[in-house]
Order: C-alpha cells, then sequence, then structure tokens
C-alpha cells in the first residue's frame, strides 16, 4: 500500500510540479515555453496560469526588443542626420582658414548651422509631445483648416503648386474636442509633406462628415521610387525617407509624419496612409463632438 502511495504521489504531484519548475526555469531564461500538466486540479489551475504568464510575457519581450530595435535605428539615424552638417562646417571651417574661401563659406557654415538647429528643436518638440499634457476643447474644424490652407497658398504658387480642396463639411461646419495648437501642427506637416514631396503640380485636400466624425484626406502623386512594393507604415518612423524631396529649399528633417502619428495617437484618432498606383493619400478621423459618445460612431 507504501509503495502504491507513493507511485500516485509522484505521478500526480511531483511530476507535474518538476515540469512547472522546468518551465519556470525555460521562462527565467527567455525561453517563453508552457507546461502541459493535465491533472485537473491545483496544479493543473497553476499551470495555466503560468502559461498565462509565459505567454503575455513574451508578448512583452517581443514588443520591448522593437521598440530596443526601434530606438538603435533613431538614434543612429540622428548620429547621421547630425555628423553630415558637422562635417561640411569642419571642411568649410578649414578652408577658410587655408584661405580658399570665395565669399560663400560663410554662408554655407550658417546655412549648415541653421539646418541643424531645425533639427535639434524639432527633435525637441517630437519628445516633448510625448510627454506633455493635451489641453483638449471645442474646436471649429472647418474655421481651423481653412485659415491654415490660406496661410500655405503662397507657398504653393513660389513651387508652382495649386491646391485642390473639396469641402464635404455641412453649412454649420463642425466642433472636435482637440487640442487646437496641435491640431493644427498634424494639418501644417500633412501639407508641407505632399508639398515637398508630390511628382505634379496638384494636391487634392478632401474634408467630409462621415458616420459622426470629421474626415480629412491629403492626395498628392509619387515618383517611380515610391510605386514599387515598400512598406508604407515605415513613413511614421523619424527620418524615414521614402525618396528625395522634390525641392532641396524645402526639405526637412523627417520628423514630420512621426509628429502626426504622435498627436494623432494622443488625440485616439483614427489615422494612415492609403497607397495607389500613383498617388499617396494620407487621411485621419475625429469624432464631432455631437456623435463624440455614441458607441456606434466609435466602431464605424
Amino acid at each position: 500500500m507504501l509503495i502504491l502511495l507513493s507511485v500516485l504521489f509522484t505521478t500526480r504531484i511531483v511530476k507535474p510540479l518538476a515540469k512547472l519548475n522546468e518551465t519556470a526555469e525555460s521562462i527565467s531564461n527567455l525561453t517563453f515555453t508552457k507546461a502541459d500538466i493535465r491533472t485537473g486540479d491545483e496544479v493543473e489551475e497553476l499551470a495555466e496560469r503560468i502559461n498565462s504568464m509565459s505567454t503575455k510575457l513574451e508578448s512583452a519581450h517581443v514588443t520591448l526588443e522593437g521598440k530596443n530595435e526601434e530606438l538603435r535605428r533613431f538614434i543612429a539615424d540622428i548620429s547621421h542626420e547630425l555628423r553630415t552638417p558637422l562635417a561640411l562646417i569642419k571642411a568649410y571651417a578649414t578652408g577658410i582658414q587655408d584661405g580658399l574661401d570665395d565669399g560663400t563659406y560663410t554662408e554655407i557654415i550658417r546655412k549648415k548651422t541653421d539646418d541643424m538647429t531645425e533639427m535639434v528643436d524639432r527633435l525637441l518638440l517630437f519628445s516633448k509631445l510625448q510627454v506633455e499634457p493635451y489641453t483638449h476643447a471645442p474646436v471649429e474644424i472647418r474655421q481651423l483648416l481653412t485659415g491654415i490652407l490660406d496661410t500655405y497658398r503662397l507657398s504653393f504658387e513660389q513651387q508652382g503648386l495649386s491646391v485642390q480642396f473639396e469641402d464635404l463639411l455641412p453649412p454649420e461646419g463642425g466642433m472636435v474636442m482637440a487640442d487646437e495648437a496641435k491640431l493644427a501642427s498634424v494639418f501644417h506637416n500633412l501639407l508641407t509633406n505632399a508639398m515637398k514631396y508630390t511628382a505634379d503640380e496638384t494636391i487634392r485636400v478632401r474634408a467630409e462628415r462621415r458616420a459622426g466624425v470629421f474626415h480629412f484626406e491629403i492626395t498628392n502623386a509619387v515618383g517611380p521610387s515610391a510605386r514599387s512594393p515598400v512598406d508604407w507604415d515605415h513613413v511614421w518612423e523619424p527620418f524615414y525617407v521614402m525618396e528625395s524631396s522634390r525641392s532641396k529649399l524645402y526639405s526637412g528633417t523627417g520628423l514630420g509624419l512621426s509628429i502626426v502619428r504622435t498627436i494623432l495617437e494622443k488625440h485616439h484618432a483614427i489615422y494612415g496612409v492609403r497607397p495607389d498606383a500613383d498617388e499617396v493619400t494620407f487621411y485621419f478621423s475625429l469624432p464631432f463632438m455631437d456623435h463624440h459618445s455614441d458607441p456606434e460612431i466609435v466602431r464605424s
């Protein structure tokens, strides 16, 4: 009887506990295995909880590794972007020391210094947007959008571009709950991005009320290098450039769309990019205040 009880004890308790110990050891070594235990008692419940913990830890580990990789790439990109103007500044400063200045060296140094200053300012803004509080208040969306479009008309004309604005909002416009300054920054960055990279002379802007939400789209043509199969989700990453700007005069820091993503995510907005054969459309949606709490609208 004692032998039989020992065998039963070993089978029902000791062996499952040994498996749990092996599983815990594997998890501690970042090998997220699972224990297959079918005892029908508290030990099986414990195994299920450990398996659930293993799954969650694996998911968190994958997410963390992805963020670490993004951080490494981000630091590498920053280093590259800052190294280039620094190298030019050093080269032209050496040229001045050697008496090679033809009268343009100081202007080039000043321009590269301004570029670095702009980049640092954009990096500080990008960092600040991650942590600073957002002040949400009612914003009349048509008034905000049309005012921003008016400020860009001269810039577009200087570049030989035209904007086709399709205003499908109701006559009374509409109010959205947002941080007005940061929402204006979204419009600014999307407009300047289209102005830099459009492959023709026309940019289409569309604003409409769709199922109780404000829906905004901006569409521009793309060059041949952007028509090949690419992962368009990367355009939201800092310093990602799919193709060269059409005008070096208006080239930016590669942070505009990252700033757009950060602001829209802080507003819990639906946003994305929709590439087509020869054009690309960036879009986002925000609930109008009169439908802000309607769950059916939120789902749509």
